[in-house]
């Protein structure tokens, strides 16, 4: 927290107690025909590294656009990546990205989060995008956990980028088969609210599930993935919905014009 003094009278605070004494405080110096400033600094700033790519930091980085929060999106190359972590080691402390890094207001390393989906939902819930009620936010977390499973699991997708030819077409396909479709499904069930609203939760806005279920639903679409179904989704009207309601967003909608991968 800091405060700046100087002679030119402004405020800057959004908290109302504090609006409401510094009324009082004013008048005070009104009768003593001074001027008084008091800039209050309560927000630290975020820097968000990864590569040039939505991967990982795609759904962070649109928690932070979507909720108005003003991060560093810092994408680098590998070259620079080695680079800067040998460079600023307090800020891979896992020498892996993403990385979050938090500063303080004097620009110290405050914090750093080396998870990606720890930093997704710091993401979300320093954006609003996070709901308070215990029960829709165990669907949140209930619906990271099946994505999580779907790529990183034991029957998870990223098993087969390391194979080629006609050995990763077969093991797409029975990834395809025996583990997207089913997770698909229970997603869909999970996001029964956007029947209601267009929104996973049944929220008047979107929360961390729908950014993961808009990811999901977008790299499976943009082709990416090679002998497996663009159109998987088609079957899955509520990830449908809330995949349409997210990309109808303003601010997403700029932020892909900028980012076409995100």
């Amino acid at each position: 927290m800091r405060y700046e003094l100087n002679n030119q009278s402004r405020f800057v605070c959004s908290c109302p107690c504090f609006q409401s004494n510094f009324k009082s405080f004013h008048k005070l110096t009104n009768r003593t025909h001074r001027k008084l400033q008091v800039l209050l600094i309560i927000m630290p700033s975020y820097t968000l590294t990864y590569y040039p790519m939505g991967g990982r930091a795609a759904i962070s980085r649109l928690a932070f656009v979507i909720g108005g929060v003003k991060f560093e999106d810092e994408r680098l190359n590998g070259e620079q990546l080695d680079e800067i972590i040998k460079k600023h080691p307090e800020r891979f402390p896992k020498e892996t990205v993403p990385a979050l890094t938090i500063f303080d207001d004097e620009g110290k390393v405050q914090h750093v989060i080396n998870q990606s989906t720890a930093i997704g939902a710091f993401a979300s819930r320093v954006s609003g995008l996070w709901p308070e009620d215990a029960q829709l936010a165990s669907i949140c977390d209930e619906i990271t956990a099946e994505n999580f499973d779907m790529w990183d699991g034991a029957k998870g997708g990223s098993t087969t980028f390391s194979l080629e030819g006609e050995e990763q077409k077969v093991a797409r396909q029975k990834w395809q088969e025996e583990t997207v479709k089913p997770i698909f499904a229970r997603m869909n069930t999970l996001a029964a609210g956007a029947e209601k609203s267009g929104f996973a939760l049944g929220t008047d806005k979107p929360t961390y599930a729908d950014l993961v279920i808009f990811t999901t639903v977008a790299t499976f679409a943009s082709g990416f993935l090679d002998h497996v179904d663009k159109d998987l989704a088609v079957a899955f009207p509520n990830l449908l919905k809330v995949s349409g309601s997210v990309g109808a967003l303003p601010a997403v909608q700029e932020f892909l014009a900028a980012h076409p991968t995100m």
